[in-house]
């Protein structure tokens, strides 16, 4: 919510000075979350999301659960006494130490080419803030207890009731943090949107293959009938 809050600031405070059109938001991963969040917030203003991937549980069919507020004030407080004692600071350390961001990519990127020295610096760089572990502990937090309304499956609901807003899925096959099947499931309870699978890429496939990902995104905004 405060990332979208931020992007918000950003087309009026940015944009919208030098350009009055709708806005196209193209997001990664969590990127693409804040993507969606955006788009029924602030749906009149955007013209297509292109999301690549979108990670987040996917429900279409909720248990109804009985005393959710006390349910769901439980488990928020449990998440959060959880994150507070559990020792990220040490695992952000460890992570430094042992070269773990370097397997992190290797698993994240199925084409390895674009895993240099300037890339693992990119990801190191926050990992040395001396606020780091403070910022990760209060995103888990904010991600596990966040409200049913800033989750995935409600907020593609609310873009389905409406279809104001083209929205483009783009899925590497070999994605290893968020799979291929999750893509999947998404298209086939939401047919108004597109889903775009492409072939021996991974998470990161704006970077993996930069020219792939232009052409597939250039050619779904080029053939929009509203832009």
């Amino acid at each position: 919510e405060i990332w979208c809050d931020q992007v918000k600031d950003f087309i009026e405070q940015v944009i919208r000075p030098k350009n009055s059109r709708k806005v196209i938001l193209i997001g990664n991963s969590l990127g693409a979350l804040v993507a969606l969040t955006c788009a029924v917030s602030l749906e009149e203003q955007i013209e297509t999301v292109i999301a690549s991937p979108l990670p987040d549980q996917f429900q279409e069919n909720k248990k109804i659960i009985i005393n959710k507020a006390l349910f769901k004030n439980l488990k928020n407080r449990f998440i959060t006494i959880f994150f507070l004692f559990f020792p990220l600071e040490i695992i952000l350390f460890l992570v430094i130490k042992l070269g773990i961001i370097r397997l992190g990519l290797n698993y994240a990127y199925f084409k390895k080419n674009n895993i240099d020295s300037e890339l693992i610096d990119l990801v190191t760089k926050p990992v040395l803030r001396r606020t780091a572990a403070r910022s990760l502990r209060a995103m888990c937090i904010g991600m596990s207890s966040r409200d049913e309304k800033l989750q995935a499956s409600y907020l593609l609901k609310k873009l389905s009731a409406s279809k104001k807003v083209p929205f483009l899925l783009i899925w590497g096959d070999k994605d290893n943090f968020i799979p291929l099947f999750l893509g999947k499931k998404i298209a086939f309870f939401h047919t108004w949107l597109k889903l775009k699978i492409v072939s021996n890429l991974g998470h990161c496939i704006h970077d993996e293959d930069p020219s792939v990902f232009n052409r597939i995104s250039y050619e779904w905004i080029r053939d929009l009938k509203t832009f």
